[in-house]
This record gives structure tokens, sequence and C-alpha cells, in this order.
């Protein structure tokens, strides 16, 4: 609660504080350094968590991906992800691919990111090739930004902000906005 109303400091402070950790403490502490952007905290927080005998579940995993993602950890979200398959035996899920295309398409890695998402063992969903267009959008990538458009198009654009999305990359891509 303190982290969402950014009040990071008294969030680490309960966290601290508090008599028994569980997996949800460690998550919730994890995702807040992420949502601070403070990457390199959350993944030593990861680690001590391990350290102390706890083992990350799926939520755990997307909280410590999408902290990476916030502040630019490539590296050490690609690390993350494989380990997600080769450390703890769990087949990496739509989020888990939505998070790592999200930091691969944020910094500039968009067929890095295409060939995730066309390896992904389940369907892609909309969240994931929305990821994919907003890196496009933002590195200007017109060839995979209209692949990522077409298959957003193709999902029934539940919300609002996927089919805001596909309308201001259509409009870029008409006006010649995206190119320059």
């Amino acid at each position: 609660m303190y982290a969402k109303c950014g009040c990071l400091h008294d969030s680490e402070k309960v966290f601290r504080n508090m008599r028994e950790l569980n997996l949800v403490t460690w998550t919730t502490m994890i995702s807040c350094y992420g949502v601070h952007g403070k990457g390199e905290d959350s993944l030593a927080l990861f680690k001590k968590m391990g350290d102390c005998g706890f083992k990350p579940n799926c939520i755990t995993l997307t909280a410590v991906l999408a902290s990476c993602s916030h502040s630019g950890l490539i590296d050490q979200g690609r690390r993350i992800f494989d380990s997600i398959s080769f450390d703890y035996g769990l087949e990496p899920s739509v989020e888990h691919h939505a998070c790592m295309v999200d930091l691969l398409g944020r910094f500039g890695h968009q067929e890095e990111a295409l060939g995730l998402v066309k390896n992904m063992k389940s369907v892609a969903t909309a969240s994931v090739w929305g990821a994919l267009l907003a890196g496009c959008m933002m590195h200007k990538n017109v060839e995979i930004g209209e692949v990522a458009a077409l298959q957003l198009l193709n999902w029934n654009l539940e919300t609002p902000a996927t089919t805001l999305l596909c309308v201001v990359f259509m409009i870029l891509l008409v006006d010649g906005t995206i190119f320059q």
C-alpha cells in the first residue's frame, strides 16, 4: 500500500520489521522496487529471498522481470527469463513473455523480441503484441511494428488502450511521422 502511494521508504520499513516473511511479502517488496525503477534493489532482494530458502512462483518471476524492464536491465532480465525453465522447472507464462518483450522492445531489440514471440509455446496475447508494438513505435521499427499491429487487430481489441495503440501506429505510419 505504501509503495503504491509513492512511499517506498515506508514500504521498506514495514518489510524489515515484519516478524515472518513469506513468498507474498518477498514478492510484494520485489514488485515495489520495480515500480519505483529500482531494478538493482529488486534483483538483490530476489537473490536474498532465494538465499533465505524461498523458491519463487510465477508471480514472483513476473515481478522481477517487470523490475528489469522498468530499469533497463536487459542481461539480468534474460538470465531471469532463462532461469524460469532451467532453475525452477517452470514453463514461461504469457506474462513472463510480455515482460521480456517489453524489456527488449523498450531498449531497441525488436528483432530479438519478435523471435521470442514467434517461439512461444502458447499463443501470444494482445499484451505481448502490444508490448512489441510499443517498442517498435519508440524505436521507429515499421516492419516489425506492422507485424505486431496486424496481430493486435486479429484480437478483439478488448481494451481501449490496445485499440488506441493500433490507431496511433497506423496514423503515424500513414502520415510519415514514424519515419522522421
